[in-house]
């Protein structure tokens, strides 16, 4: 199974956090408006979970039954 993209785009794990603290620091804002303003640029106006990330790749794994490609693959949160 091959997957070029899991939207949102960005999800949240250590290596955003620790993107988001430079930002902040090299623009002189603080953390939560640099987070709040990078979260919305994504088109669903969040960051992603990890766990989407987990769940969405092994709901494909269960139901092929050959080769999945996908360029990008939309994930869409609960409500």
């Amino acid at each position: 199974m091959t997957i070029n993209n899991l939207l949102p785009g960005t999800f949240d794990a250590d290596g955003l956090k620790a993107n988001l603290t430079a930002l902040a620091r090299n623009s002189s804002r603080n953390m939560s408006e640099v987070t709040e303003e990078v979260g919305t640029s994504n088109p669903s106006k969040r960051f992603g979970r990890p766990d989407e990330s987990g769940a969405s790749s092994d709901c494909l794994r269960a139901s092929a039954d050959g080769v999945v490609l996908l360029h990008a693959l939309g994930l869409a949160p609960n409500h």
